[in-house]
């Protein structure tokens, strides 16, 4: 049996010596690969649900941008930028735009 011992010095807390200690750890594999169990309908609409939220944010983000280098580079013709959100209505009708392109036969 290993025995861990505590070192310390003054004003500081003890902490684990193990140098000596020549335990090994190891993980029994006990179920199936994860990747090969079938998703939910719940978890399927949850992944639509993020695709399309990620989707919305990024055309977002990639209409700033441009307005953003458009700007940096026409200093006598600026544009202003809008301010650009987004519903959960939106995020769902993406979703289901993604949905039906899924299961389009």
């Amino acid at each position: 049996m290993n025995v861990i011992k505590m070192r310390g010095e003054a004003g500081r807390p003890a902490i684990p010596d193990i140098t000596n200690c020549r335990k090994s750890y190891t993980h029994k594999h006990t179920g199936g690969n994860m990747a090969n169990q079938p998703k939910s309908g719940y978890e399927i609409r949850a992944d639509l649900l993020n695709l399309a939220e990620s989707l919305i944010i990024n055309n977002i983000e990639n209409e700033r941008q441009t307005i953003y280098s458009w700007n940096d580079n026409h200093a006598e013709s600026k544009k202003e930028i809008p301010l650009r959100t987004y519903t959960a209505q939106d995020v769902i009708e993406t979703a289901k735009q993604f949905n039906d392109f899924v299961i389009e036969k």
